[in-house]
């Protein structure tokens, strides 16, 4: 049984409707969460047979509520629990889906401490209660690969694999050194492509590591060439600089 671990998207999957609100004051109802990439989750799972799945959602709205912490002079312990809330709630939501579909899900978040702990792992996916001394989800998602030895982690981060964020013009990357993103990430305030901590992770423990969009990421078989991704030039894999 293959091992899989998916870092879900995070703030991109907000849009905007062109509606016109008949009060001004309305326009903050145009916002929205896309369900389009949410709801091809259950093909995905269908598609990989022999294939078990880890979800660890990105917080899709949080910084909304994280910025009014910070503002409010909020401690930053309270801050990060509001952050993993949120993500909590992405899990119950997207859990109930997949329940009332028919996929076979655990009913619950798991923790790290009970996924350690857990001698069978009988269900088709997981999704991980996020914990507030983990530095993020991307860090949360790699703790998991190593738990479990994971076949592989992807972590879905809109417009990947090119990037704009530390380089002089959009750059499309295949091939990524785990080196050359910590590099980049000293240029970045907060946390870059993946933080710290998860490439330390990934480094340690060798961790097979691919980052790619969510529109190609309905087309996922692990048992496929390019995961059935359509091409190289649509994910880029990480590369540990130790090999």
């Amino acid at each position: 049984m293959n091992r899989i671990i998916i870092r879900l998207p995070g703030g991109g999957r907000i849009n905007k409707k062109n509606e016109m609100q008949e009060i001004a004051w309305w326009d903050y109802r145009n916002y929205f969460i896309n369900p389009e990439f949410y709801s091809e989750i259950k093909s995905v799972i269908n598609n990989n047979i022999n294939c078990t799945f880890f979800f660890v959602s990105g917080g899709v709205g949080a910084f909304l509520y994280t910025n009014l912490c910070k503002s409010l002079g909020v401690g930053g312990d309270i801050t990060s629990q509001v952050g993993c809330d949120i993500v909590s709630i992405m899990h119950k939501i997207l859990i109930n889906n997949l329940l009332g579909s028919g996929v076979d899900t655990y009913p619950t978040e798991m923790t790290l401490n009970e996924l350690s702990e857990k001698v069978n792992l009988e269900n088709s996916c997981y999704f991980i209660k996020p914990c507030s001394d983990i530095m993020s989800t991307d860090s949360l998602a790699a703790q998991v690969a190593s738990i479990v030895l994971a076949d592989i982690v992807i972590y879905l981060k809109e417009g990947a694999p090119v990037y704009h964020i530390g380089f002089k013009e959009p750059t499309r990357v295949a091939k990524w050194s785990i080196n050359d993103i910590r590099a980049r990430a000293k240029e970045v305030n907060g946390h870059y492509i993946i933080d710290s901590e998860a490439l330390n992770k990934i480094e340690e423990g060798n961790i097979k590591t691919i980052i790619t969009n969510p529109r190609a990421f309905s087309g996922f078989n692990y048992h496929e060439s390019n995961f059935g991704l359509g091409g190289e030039e649509n994910y880029s894999e990480v590369v540990n600089d130790l090999l």
